[in-house]
């Protein structure tokens, strides 16, 4: 098995629908250049790419032969069904070799379920393809995610545009390094190496209570809670919409959270691309320590290239607690010394509940709240771009008034960073320079991405 992840092959356009179709979108992304080797950061790094391990094949019995009911989906056609998960059922696909050519066919929600349980017992699916097959609505029973620390989800995941909904994120496994506990929510909990495409997930919830006995540092996003790579990792044309995501904590626990990715960590010359993603997401946060929170990504340990490309985001953020905020609506926060970040055509629109972004207040807030780069600790060294980047802000129910700002302003003196075209508005801008392919712009005031799943 080749170890190298393969970015799928050109296909067709998907159709702008509110019904998720059964098309894919997967764009090209670059090899990244060779970067500086940085030194250690905040962020815990898994950087080693686990051995290949035995692939389950079609001929294992599974654990829970009962296959969930499938029922019209109420959002579909008459002839597109959607199955039903019943919380137990674990069914082996019984279609596919695992190959580009001819992948894994999930057919079921007792198929997805069964490659949640294998991942977790220690298969990693290294440079192995799935392709979704049917809506699946996972019925808002506690889902364990796909991927773990000690075996990461190493394979490529094609959701060839049907969608999975109500995903309860209440379910992980704890992994335990230095003597501090960690948690990764999502779909998928831990990937390696992983290309994930035309997928659609609505109805995501995490509700997150932590004490002192609990973890101490969780990873939470609606498709990935730890998305890692020291070779390539993509995600593209995916959706997420219905997206809640709430944590409260009184203890000094640490959450990375992201509207698709919770946190992101890029080995030296390790390449992630998000392009063509779309994101809808609440977020209420009480915490004391230290949050970061972003529409796309939570925090990024950056060694490497991050692109983002084509990126819609809509976050709404309600902070309750005393604490330290470091948020934006596409990252949170970035770890970086000798990293590259790549952004071009990004529209991000920020409602929050408290615009004090730099300082602490009386009342003991300190919000690093921006809207496009929350914080950002180290400095680029590898040549970066941002392009056409606009983010458009709302207050409601502020105590504070100040003028938010598209990113640090220390970033301004980054000889490796160029700007263009980049700011804070009141309305996207004819000069946006946004691609009318990719982009819906008939209401400014609300863009879009064309063509999007969904």
């Amino acid at each position: 098995t080749p170890s190298n992840t393969q970015t799928p092959s050109n296909t067709q356009t998907p159709s702008n629908t509110q019904t998720p179709s059964n098309t894919q979108t997967p764009s090209n992304t670059q090899t990244p250049s060779n970067t500086q080797t940085p030194s250690n950061t905040q962020t815990p790094s898994n950087t080693q790419t686990p051995s290949n391990t035995q692939t389950p094949g079609n001929t294992q019995t599974p654990s829970n032969t009962q296959t969930p009911e499938s029922t019209p989906s109420d959002d579909s056609n008459a002839t597109t069904k959607v199955s039903v998960w019943n919380g137990t059922s674990a069914t082996i696909w019984s279609s596919g070799n695992g190959t580009a050519g001819n992948p894994y066919v999930i057919e079921s929600a007792a198929n997805l379920a069964y490659l949640a349980q294998k991942s977790n017992s220690g298969y990693t699916f290294n440079n192995e393809y799935f392709i979704l097959a049917t809506n699946i609505d996972l019925n808002n029973h506690a889902w364990l995610p796909i991927g773990r620390k000690a075996s990461p989800f190493c394979g490529n995941f094609n959701g060839d545009g049907y969608q999975i909904s109500n995903v309860n994120l209440s379910k992980s496994h704890i992994s335990v390094s230095n003597g501090l506990k960690y948690e990764r929510r999502g779909l998928f909990g831990h990937t390696l190496n992983c290309t994930i495409s035309n997928l659609y997930v609505s109805g995501v919830s995490a509700n997150i209570h932590s004490t002192a006995t609990d973890s101490d540092i969780y990873y939470v996003g609606a498709i990935v809670g730890y998305a890692q790579a020291d070779y390539k990792s993509v995600i593209e044309n995916c959706y997420i919409q219905n997206v809640s995501l709430q944590y409260n904590t009184s203890v000094d626990n640490v959450i990375h959270m992201g509207g698709i990715v919770g946190s992101v960590d890029l080995a030296q010359n390790a390449n992630m691309s998000f392009s063509h993603v779309s994101a809808d997401v609440k977020m209420n946060i009480a915490s004391s320590a230290g949050n970061r929170l972003g529409g796309i990504v939570g925090c990024i340990n950056l060694k490497g290239i991050a692109d983002f490309t084509n990126i819609c985001s809509y976050l709404q953020m309600t902070q309750t607690s005393k604490g330290v905020y470091n948020a934006s609506s596409l990252i949170g926060a970035i770890i970086t010394e000798n990293g590259s970040l790549n952004l071009s055509s990004c529209y991000l629109s920020l409602k929050t509940n408290k615009s004090e972004f730099n300082a602490t207040s009386s009342s003991g807030y300190k919000n690093r709240t921006k809207g496009c780069l929350g914080e950002v600790y180290g400095q680029f060294k590898g040549k970066s771009k941002f392009t056409n980047v606009f983010a458009t802000v709302s207050v409601f129910n502020s105590d504070y008034s100040s003028q938010l700002e598209l990113y640090p302003y220390a970033l301004e003196y980054h000889d490796a960073l160029t700007v263009n075209n980049c700011k804070v508005v009141s309305v996207l801008p004819n000069t946006c320079g946004f691609s009318k392919s990719a982009w819906d712009l008939s209401n400014m005031s609300h863009p879009k991405l064309k063509d999007i799943i969904g």
